[in-house]
C-alpha cells in the first residue's frame, strides 16, 4: 500500500505542535522550577564572583602597567641610543655645561613627564656595569630630586641635586653614602629579547626596602647593552603603600561591601583589604609584608580557613571560586595569580557577601511560580494565535523571495506580520534586497549576481586597523611626458604599472589606487597582516631592484628611464568603503595616509628613493638596514616623526655602506646636541668619499646655525614648507 502524498496544512501542524509544547512546558516547568532557582544563584554568584575578580586583576594590571611599560619603553630608547651616558668622570660641582649636570637633564626630560603623569612611580633610576647609577625621585612632600653615584669613580658618596619643574638640575651637593646599583635586587644582566635585540627581559623584584626612602615596594627592570659594550639596567618603582591605596579605594569592588586583598607566594600582604583602620597610614605599613594570617581582620581569616578545605586544583590550574560561612551569612572568594617575571607573582583574592549577589533572586522565585502558572494558560491561546499568523505573510515572503533572486529592485508589498520570528524573516529579506541593490552601485548587475552568490555585502563605512602604507611617484613625470607621443605615453606607463602592481600583489599588498603617475597600496586589509610593515618594505626594495633592470632594458630600446621613489608609514588608519551612496571605492582614510605622501616627497629633499616612518622601521625588526637621516615635522602635521632611509636588507648592504650610515647618524647626533662645529668634520669626511645629498644638507643646515646660534627653545628638527 503506498504513502499518502497529501500534505498536513500548516495550521493545524502548527497548533497541533503548540498545543503539545504547551502541555510538555507547563509540566516540566513546575518540576523543575525550584531547581533551576537554585542552580541559577549558584551560577550567577559564580559568574559574578569572577567578575568582580577580573575587574580586580585588570585593576592590578592597570596599576602596574606605568612601571612595566616604563621599563619597556626605557630599555627600548637605551636600544636605539638615546641614553647611551659617557662614564662618570670626576669634575668640579656646579659648573654650567658640566657632565652630570647634562646627563641630569637629559633624563629628567624623559622620566619627568611619565612620574607626573603616572602618580604610582615613585621613582626611576639607571644603573651599569661601572657602578654608576642615575637616579629620580619624587619626594613624599612634593616634588623632585636627582641623585648620581659612581662606585668605582667617586667611592661611597652621591651628587644629589634639587630638580625644578622644567627637570633641570640644581643645588648641587655631595652626600656621604654607600651605595653601589650593581648590588641592588633590581640590577640584572641583559640578555637578548625574542627579537635578538639585546634587550633583556622584564624582570621584577620581590618584595623590598628601598635604600633611599627606606619604603617597601617592588621594581620594574630591564637591561640592555649600550653601544660602547657598557652594560645598563633602568628600574621602575612602586610603592607598597601605593598598591595598598588601591586595594582600599574600592575601584576593584563588584559590590558596596566587597573587599580586595593582593598577597604573594608566600602569603604575604602586599595590597590589604579595606578596613577603618587603615585609614591610618602608619597602620598601613605595619602590616604591609605580614603573612595574612596575623592581619587583625575575621573576613579574611574566615576565607583563608575555607580555602585550606578546599580540594587541591590539579598542577597548572588555580583553585575555582568558593562559598564560606562568616559573619552569619555567606561569603563568596576567588583568587587569581599575576606572574612577576622571573619567578616571583602577586596573587588577587576578592571577597563578596552573598546577599549583594543574588539577594533579588530568591525574591523573585515566589513571582515566578505564579507567573508561571499564569503563562501556561496564556500560552494555550497564543498558540491559537500563531497558527494564523503564521500562513498569512508565507506567500508574500515567498514573492519577496522570488525578488530578490531576479534582482528586481522596485517596490514591493508590504509584508504584515505578528509574530516575531515572521517578522525578523520579512525584515531580513527586505534587507538582503537593500544589500544587493547597493552592491548594484559598484559594477553592472550582472556583477551583482556573482556578489549574491558569494554572500558579499557592501556598505558605506569602514573599521580602524593597524596598516602600512606606500606612496609612490616617477620623478620629473612632467618632463618625461612631454618628450612622448600620448600613445607611447599610455604604453610604456602600462609597462611600469603592469611590473609595479604585479610586485606589490605578490608582496602582500592591496593596490588602492592609480594618481596619475602615483601608486597608493596598503597591507593589512581586507585581509589582517601582522607582519604588514615588512611586506610592505619588502615590496618598496623589490620595486627598487625592478626598476633597475627594467630602466636598463627601457634605455636600450629607447625609452626613458623612471626613477621612482617611494614613501612609507604605519599606523592606524579607517579602511573601508567610501564615496558616496552610488560610487563606493574601498581605500583608506587617516593621518599616517597623508604622512606616507609627505614621505614620498622628502625624498627630492634627501636625494633618497626610499623613505619610512620610525613605525615601519620599527615594527620590520633587525631584517633591513636603515640610515636615520632626519627627525622631520611634515607639512599637517604637528608632531615631529625620525625619518629612515632604506639601504637594503641586512645581507645585501656591505659593510662600507653601514660605517658610513654610522658616521652620517654620528654626524646628526652632534648636531642636534648643538654641536656645529663638530658635526661638519664627519660629513667632510663622508661627502669626500662620494655625492651624498643628505651629508650635504646637514653640512650646510651646522653652516647656518654655526654662524647665527639658535636660542634655548631650539629643537633638531625640519620642517619642510611644502611635500
Amino acid at each position: 500500500m503506498g504513502k499518502s502524498n497529501q500534505a498536513v496544512s500548516l495550521r493545524w501542524s502548527l497548533l497541533r505542535s503548540f498545543l503539545l509544547l504547551v502541555l510538555l512546558t507547563s509540566l516540566t516547568m513546575l518540576a523543575v522550577m525550584q531547581y533551576r532557582a537554585w542552580q541559577s544563584e549558584q551560577t550567577l554568584s559564580l559568574e559574578l564572583t569572577q567578575r568582580g575578580l577580573d575587574l580586580a586583576g585588570n585593576a592590578l594590571e592597570r596599576f602596574l602597567e606605568p612601571a612595566r611599560t616604563g621599563a619597556t619603553l626605557t630599555a627600548e630608547w637605551g636600544r636605539l641610543g638615546l641614553l647611551d651616558l659617557a662614564p662618570v668622570v670626576a669634575a668640579p660641582v656646579g659648573e654650567v655645561g658640566d657632565p652630570q649636570r647634562d646627563a641630569i637633564t637629559r633624563l629628567n626630560r624623559l622620566f619627568l613627564p611619565i612620574l607626573r603623569a603616572r602618580a604610582a612611580l615613585d621613582a626611576v633610576q639607571l644603573g651599569n656595569d661601572r657602578g654608576e647609577g642615575w637616579l629620580l625621585l619624587r619626594r613624599s612632600e612634593g616634588g623632585f630630586v636627582n641623585r648620581i653615584v659612581a662606585r668605582d669613580a667617586w667611592g661611597p658618596r652621591a651628587l644629589w641635586f634639587d630638580t625644578n619643574w622644567d627637570g633641570y638640575p640644581a643645588n648641587p651637593r655631595w652626600v656621604d653614602l654607600d651605595y653601589d646599583p650593581r648590588a641592588r635586587p633590581w640590577y640584572v644582566e641583559p640578555g637578548k629579547d625574542d627579537a635578538g635585540r639585546g634587550i633583556g627581559a622584564q624582570t621584577w623584584t620581590s618584595p623590598y626596602t628601598f635604600a633611599t626612602t627606606r619604603e617597601l615596594g617592588i621594581t620594574a627592570s630591564r637591561a640592555w647593552r649600550q653601544a660602547d659594550g657598557t652594560s645598563t639596567v633602568v628600574a621602575w618603582d612602586v610603592l607598597l603603600s601605593s598598591l595598598s591605596d588601591f586595594t582600599l579605594s574600592g575601584e576593584s569592588r563588584v559590590s558596596n561591601r566587597s573587599l580586595t586583598v593582593v598577597f604573594d607566594d608566600h602569603l604575604q600582604a602586599i595590597g590589604l583589604p579595606e578596613d577603618p583602620r587603615y585609614q591610618d597610614p602608619e597602620l598601613v605599613r605595619a602590616d604591609l609584608l605580614k603573612p595574612i594570617v596575623e592581619l587583625d581582620h575575621p573576613l579574611v581569616h574566615a576565607a583563608l580557613v575555607a580555602a585550606s578545605q578546599q580540594t587541591p586544583p590539579e598542577a597548572g590550574e588555580v583553585l575555582p571560586a568558593f562559598s564560606f560561612e562568616a559573619g552569619g551569612e555567606t561569603w563568596w572568594a576567588a583568587t587569581e595569580r599575576h606572574p612577576l617575571p622571573p619567578d616571583g607573582a602577586l596573587r588577587v583574592a576578592v571577597l563578596v557577601p552573598s546577599n549583594d549577589l543574588v539577594g533579588e533572586i530568591a525574591k523573585l522565585r515566589v513571582v515566578l511560580f505564579g507567573t508561571t502558572l499564569a503563562a501556561v494558560a496564556a500560552a494555550l491561546l497564543l498558540a491559537l494565535f500563531l497558527t494564523r499568523a503564521y500562513s498569512r505573510p508565507l506567500e508574500a515572503l515567498a514573492a519577496q523571495s522570488r525578488r530578490i533572486r531576479e534582482l528586481d529592485f522596485s517596490p514591493g508589498e508590504p509584508i504584515e506580520a505578528n509574530v516575531r520570528e515572521v517578522r525578523d524573516l520579512a525584515e531580513a529579506q527586505a534587507q538582503s534586497l537593500a544589500a544587493v541593490e547597493s552592491f548594484s552601485r559598484y559594477v553592472p548587475v550582472e556583477v551583482v549576481r556573482e556578489l549574491v552568490a558569494e554572500g558579499d555585502v557592501a556598505r558605506i563605512g569602514g573599521q580602524s586597523r593597524e596598516m602600512t602604507l606606500l606612496f609612490s611617484d616617477i620623478a620629473d613625470f612632467t618632463r618625461l611626458s612631454e618628450g612622448l607621443d600620448p600613445q607611447s605615453l599610455a604604453d610604456h606607463m602600462a609597462d611600469y604599472f603592469d611590473a609595479l602592481i604585479h610586485t606589490i600583489q605578490a608582496n602582500g599588498g592591496t593596490v588602492d589606487k592609480l594618481v596619475g603617475d602615483a601608486i597608493v597600496a596598503f597591507w593589512g586589509a581586507p585581509h589582517a597582516d601582522t607582519a604588514h610593515a615588512t611586506h610592505a618594505v619588502a615590496a618598496a626594495l623589490a620595486c627598487r631592484e625592478q626598476l633597475v633592470e627594467l630602466n636598463a632594458v627601457w634605455q636600450e630600446t629607447g625609452r626613458p628611464a623612471l626613477a621612482t621613489r617611494f614613501g612609507l608609514a604605519s599606523g592606524t588608519v579607517i579602511v573601508g568603503n567610501f564615496g558616496a551612496p552610488n560610487r563606493l571605492a574601498y581605500t583608506v582614510l587617516g593621518d599616517k595616509v597623508n604622512l606616507a605622501s609627505r614621505l614620498e616627497g622628502l625624498n627630492k629633499v634627501y636625494g633618497s628613493d626610499v623613505l619610512a616612518a620610525e613605525a615601519t622601521v620599527i615594527a620590520c625588526g633587525d631584517s633591513y638596514a636603515w640610515r636615520r637621516l632626519d627627525r622631520v615635522v611634515v607639512k599637517g602635521h604637528q608632531h615631529p616623526t625620525w625619518v629612515y632611509e632604506l639601504l637594503g636588507t641586512k645581507k645585501q648592504v656591505a659593510d662600507e655602506m653601514l660605517t658610513r650610515t654610522g658616521s652620517y647618524e654620528a654626524a646628526w647626533d652632534r648636531y642636534a646636541n648643538r654641536d656645529f662645529a663638530a658635526a661638519p668634520e664627519k660629513l667632510d669626511g663622508l661627502l669626500a668619499e662620494g655625492s651624498d645629498t643628505a651629508a650635504q644638507r646637514l653640512r650646510a643646515r651646522c653652516a647656518a646655525l654655526a654662524a647665527h646660534p639658535p636660542g634655548e627653545g631650539w629643537e633638531a628638527l625640519y620642517r619642510p614648507d611644502s611635500k
